[in-house]
């Protein structure tokens, strides 16, 4: 493989790994936790508190803190050669857990290089530290990770002065959690290490550090406008037809709106690691209305300018900017309105813009849907892939990969080039893992000269999944319901997975909040026609009496613009006024209305708790349970008086003491007798431990024995109110990369999704279904378009990427939906090998479907039968009767038989 043409990140890694090798002088440290010849059993010295194995060099150190830990040899089941340690931490009274590796002596000033490759669930950290191996023990250098589910590599480069005394390097994993370790390096860094490094990043980097220059297929993997712009009806974002000047293809970019300028951003850009001034340069043309041009970093400018209008001619423009060298990530945005081309892009180091140069000899592109960002639904779409090619030379070969979430690869046939321009055709993937034909895919292109590589490789992902059971067609009695913008690709992607309800809070709340609709007094504003985009899409739609304009809320201090329209309204008449009038104008629309959101938290009551510190001089209300009491009840009667049938969602609790204690002042104060439908809202970590919990309730018998029976004590037969869960998520740690490997640059190691983090969501639904959930709304695709890192590390697009893409977990979400719609809750139970069985029955009779979820993998593998009235399928639908599995993810059983036969049939199977 030609190096001149790989990833600079990728030449990095390369270069780290000869750095690295055994025997290198500078070497303090070198294991390889997936080396089973290395192993050996940790010596009891915590009587039994700390078990399992660990390669030799590495000391386990959590005997003295009272803390309970399990380390696992691990390794990928359809033996691809990968192998790791899981360190599974249980708590304790005291301390945390730690491994230890003794090292030389320190005694002279040095640089040091830390790589590690690792993956964690259930929100587990762990700090890396050099650190004195007697009193007082002193850190004299130390660094936090907080790995996701995802095995990522991290390089820690650290100064230390000279250390007297014995030191070691120490991983702090705290006190609960799981972490998987792969690989680690410790080495001493020279300053001829690090001038080589540098040369040689200098020689072998291209000019060009973006992964694409142009657009031969529309937006490139990850790409995206903003999720509040419609693709549809705001903006056309196409390929031209033909190359430019540059061997490039133009992108065309047309704004529908005019004075609505929509962003565009682009996908994540590597680590830039250089500490030195970066230009990135494109061309430009077409009548520019309004626009700009930024670099961006979460949601810091680091520099910014205004767009020429060129109507005729292309014209270049460039921005210098200097890197952030701590952020995982930079991102380009736009913010456009007119008819524009766009191409050339570059990137390069330097104070100003040279001659621009492409990525790579040749350039790929891969899938052109941009609607429905590449859901393949069985029977509906056909299994293909769209490519494009250009400045390939004739006789040059396309040759395109398709992985698999268990790492499994297929070669597609070979593509021989013709040497035109542009190159455009589709590949079939009809084929391709047919025996498992569900679930996500990567698709990879790379362009080939003679064995070798000439372009950088690229790639899309493609799900292939069931057709739902109600696609194309409203389905007001289906269990599943989201928040999406009103954004095709979401709209398209959440439809296809199952969802059929969609919540109006959040990133589409602006279409029913009273600060929209009344912005003046008396100046009403109605989003019908957006609103019907939803219908059209068959979605069902809970609507939202809430958020209060600037002219209409009680005088306080203002403190934040977004937090003040939470603020109580001065007069309860005119939030009534505003109920009827948005019911009215939606009355054919919306059938369903919420009152308010989370008024025990920072929504209503959580700014008057004078624990928050300066808050408390603007808080709503002395009484704010009464006052929330008061406004449910007008407003109840409010949507009544205007649409008799309309149904009132209300009460809003919430797990934990907040929402016992909230509950009980709304049953005190009687708001559940406003309210047609009580909805509350959850969202638990921990993982799997944090969902199920140690008992077969887990979390549904906290949140049941708190919440919920004081409810049902009080009703004592006077009539049941379904409850809905309008809001909750089972929470990732920090975005979800999609199975992607090229896209986001330098952070993902490869896709080996985590087993939690596959099934995660579907975990909590199965358990808020089992305390008699009727609904669930997902707080899980709720997306702003760019690539940012949340401040708190959590992330809420739990089914999707900014850009509309699917995640793992939103292949095995549509599994679920398909297996759990029609059915009714029958019993969960837990085996002594902790296996949680979920069984539903089929409202038509014809049958039962249980969901076998364990919180630890079994050790042993369990023989699933060949033939029989159990059909058994994974996480994703794929069928896998016949095979010896361990149950490290959940599995489905249909059945046609009724759910005690169903048990009585599990029961000769699984431990």
């Amino acid at each position: 493989m030609n190096a001149k043409y790989l990833p600079s990140c990728l030449i990095r890694l390369a270069f780290l790994v000869t750095l690295l090798r055994p025997g290198y002088a500078g070497t303090l440290v070198e294991t390889r936790f997936g080396d089973r010849d290395a192993l050996a059993p940790i010596e009891d010295t915590a009587d039994g508190r700390i078990q399992g194995v660990l390669p030799e060099g590495v000391l386990e150190d959590s005997a003295w803190s009272g803390i309970g830990v399990e380390y696992r040899f691990e390794e990928d089941a359809l033996g691809g050669g990968l192998a790791w340690i899981e360190a599974r931490l249980a708590g304790g009274d005291r301390g945390q857990a730690q491994l230890k590796w003794n090292l030389p002596e320190l005694s002279e000033p040095g640089r040091y290089r830390l790589e590690v490759l690792l993956a964690g669930a259930e929100n587990a950290a762990v700090t890396f530290a050099i650190r004195s191996t007697s009193p007082p023990y002193t850190a004299h250098w130390e660094q936090t990770l907080r790995p996701g589910a995802y095995r990522q590599s991290h390089s820690l480069d650290f100064a230390l002065p000279a250390i007297e005394g014995e030191v070691a390097l120490i991983a702090h994993m705290g006190r609960r959690g799981v972490l998987y370790f792969y690989d680690l390096s410790l080495s001493r860094r020279s300053e001829a290490d690090l001038a080589a490094e540098r040369e040689r990043l200098l020689a072998d980097a291209p000019g060009n550090l973006l992964s694409a220059s142009g657009f031969a297929l529309g937006l490139p993997s990850a790409w995206s406008t903003g999720n509040h712009h419609s693709r549809l009806h705001d903006v056309r974002v196409d390929a031209a037809e033909a190359v430019s000047e540059r061997g490039t293809v133009p992108l065309l970019f047309a704004s529908r709106r005019e004075g609505r300028p929509v962003k565009l951003y682009s996908a994540p850009i590597e680590p830039l690691l250089r500490d030195e001034a970066h230009t990135l340069s494109f061309f430009l043309r077409g009548e520019v209305r309004d626009g700009s041009f930024a670099v961006r970093v979460n949601q810091r400018t680091l520099a910014s300018t205004i767009l020429p209008n060129s109507p005729d001619e292309w014209t270049r423009v460039s921005l210098t900017f200097s890197p952030d060298l701590t952020a995982p990530w930079h991102v380009l945005e736009w913010s456009l309105d007119g008819e524009i081309e766009l191409d050339g892009l570059m990137l390069e180091v330097g104070p100003e813009a040279g001659d621009f140069m492409p990525s790579a000899p040749a350039e790929v592109a891969l899938g052109d849907d941009q609607l429905s960002n590449h859901v393949l639904l069985e029977g509906v779409d056909e299994a293909r892939i769209a490519f494009a090619v250009s400045r390939a030379r004739s006789g040059d070969v396309l040759q395109l990969r398709v992985h698999d979430i268990e790492g499994r690869e297929a070669i597609l046939p070979a593509i021989t080039l013709d040497g035109s321009p542009v190159q455009r055709g589709t590949a079939s993937l009809e084929e391709v893992f047919s025996d498992r034909p569900y679930g996500p895919f990567r698709v990879e292109g790379q362009v080939l000269r003679e064995a070798e590589t000439v372009s950088l490789p690229v790639e899309r992902v493609v799900y292939r999944l069931r057709k739902p059971r109600f696609w194309g067609q409203r389905a007001p009695q289906s269990r599943f319901g989201n928040h999406i913008s009103l954004f095709e690709p979401h709209l398209h992607s959440s439809k296809a997975i199952g969802m059929n309800w969609v919540r109006l809070h959040g990133p589409n709340g602006r279409l029913v909040y009273w600060s929209a609709v009344e912005p003046r007094p008396g100046e009403w504003q109605f989003h019908r026609e957006e609103l019907q985009r939803f219908l059209d899409a068959d979605m069902e739609i809970v609507g939202s009496w809430l958020h209060v304009p600037g002219w209409a809320r009680i005088e306080r201090q203002t403190s934040d613009g977004w937090l003040d329209n939470w603020w109580q309204p001065r007069d309860y008449d005119e939030f009534t006024e505003y109920v009827r009038r948005v019911t009215e104008a939606h009355a054919d629309q919306i059938s369903h209305w919420q009152i308010w959101n989370e008024p025990w938290g920072d929504f209503w009551i959580g700014a008057w708790r004078p624990e928050l510190g300066p808050r408390e001089q603007w808080h709503p209300g002395d009484q704010p349970e009464e006052d929330f009491a008061r406004l449910s009840r007008m407003a109840y009667e409010a949507g009544k008086e205007t649409l008799p049938s309309v149904q009132v969602l209300g009460v809003n609790a919430t797990i934990g003491e907040r929402g016992k204690n909230w509950m009980r002042r709304m049953l005190d104060l009687d708001v559940e007798e406003h309210s047609d439908i009580i909805t509350f809202h959850a969202y638990t970590g921990g993982g799997l431990r944090g969902i199920l919990g140690t008992q077969p309730e887990g979390m549904v018998h906290r949140l049941n024995a708190r919440v919920f029976r004081p409810l049902e004590r009080k009703l004592n037969g006077r009539g049941e109110r379904p409850i809905w869960l309008t809001e909750g998520n089972a929470l990732p740690r920090g975005p979800d990369s999609g199975m992607y490997v090229h896209t986001l640059n330098g952070k993902t190691t490869d896709p080996v999704v985590l087993r939690e983090n596959r099934q995660a969501l579907v975990v909590y639904h199965l358990q808020n279904f089992a305390m008699g959930t009727e609904k669930i709304f997902s707080y899980a695709q709720n997306a702003t378009g760019a690539y940012y890192q949340m401040p708190s590390g959590i992330y809420w697009g739990a089914l999707g990427q900014p850009g509309g893409e699917l995640n793992p977990q939103a292949a095995a979400f549509s599994t679920m939906a398909w297996h759990l719609e029609e059915t009714t809750f029958e019993n969960q139970s837990v085996s002594e090998a902790g296996v949680h069985r979920f069984v539903f029955t089929r409202k038509d009779g014809t049958g039962s479907v249980a969901a076998l979820v364990a919180m630890d993998p079994v050790a042993e593998a369990v023989a699933l039968p060949e033939e029989g009235s159990l059909k058994f399928e994974d996480l994703f639908g794929n069928p896998i009767n016949g095979q010896s599995v361990r149950l490290e993810q959940l599995l489905w059983v249909v059945t046609e038989t009724e759910a005690e036969a169903l048990h009585e049939a599990l029961d000769t199977i699984l431990p």
